[in-house]
């Protein structure tokens, strides 16, 4: 019965570590403001408080994190007693199956509401378009003689097929009507082609429902 005994006890022992190590990760991330400088933030890395800084031009230095599954961030507040206090806003889960994943974080009130994706440099290089769709519509773009389809919160990376003839490089997006079962048009814009740039194409919704584009470019010198 002691060995019956000792063995169980191991075996739960055992399930308990695998269990501990299913619920942490450890990443390297990265981070993107959607709407102005961001900064006041911070996450614990193993205990130690580490500064987050965003701005919406570029994507920032590398981020590290080992923790739990869920990443929580944080701003300084105070309690009842005037004490400093950690007051949570935002968190984001499902990095753990992601490369080198970026955030995009959304400034709301006193939370924020935060959007990751892979960001993976082997996976986007220069001259590529990285479309991200943060709308809850599926989308069609067509960039030069490429064209892509996008579901709700999705991303894709393209190099386009830029027509020898054309000085700028067109871009369209659709919507699908569902009523109708049609593609309706509701972005165009052309733009110039840098090579030695990558770009992110966030397409997304305004206040009044339209269908926007932003296009946030980074040079080779940045990232390889």
């Amino acid at each position: 019965m002691r060995v019956i005994a000792i063995w169980f006890l191991g075996l739960f022992f055992g399930i308990g570590s695998i269990h501990a190590q299913e619920n942490t990760m450890s990443i390297s991330f990265s981070t993107l403001s959607w709407r102005g400088k961001i900064d006041g933030i911070y996450y614990y890395d193993q205990g130690k408080r580490i500064n987050v800084e965003a701005n919406p031009y570029s994507s920032s230095s590398g981020y590290s994190y080992t923790g739990p599954s869920v990443l929580v961030f944080y701003k300084q507040g105070t309690n009842a007693l005037g004490e400093s206090i950690d007051v949570p806003v935002a968190s984001v889960k499902g990095l753990k199956i992601m490369k080198s994943p970026l955030l995009v974080i959304i400034p709301d009130d006193d939370k924020m509401e935060i959007i990751a994706f892979p960001d993976d440099v082997e996976d986007f290089k220069a001259g590529e378009y990285r479309f991200i769709n943060l709308t809850s519509d599926p989308i069609a773009a067509k960039i030069g003689n490429t064209s892509l389809f996008l579901e709700p919160y999705k991303h894709e990376t393209v190099l386009p097929d830029i027509p020898n003839e054309q000085s700028s490089l067109p871009l369209q997006v659709a919507v699908e009507e569902e009523d109708k079962g049609e593609w309706k048009l509701a972005y165009s814009v052309g733009w110039g082609h840098e090579p030695d740039n990558r770009i992110r194409v966030f397409v997304y919704r305004n206040p009044t429902g339209k269908i926007r584009v932003r296009r946030i470019e980074e040079h080779r010198s940045k990232f390889e």
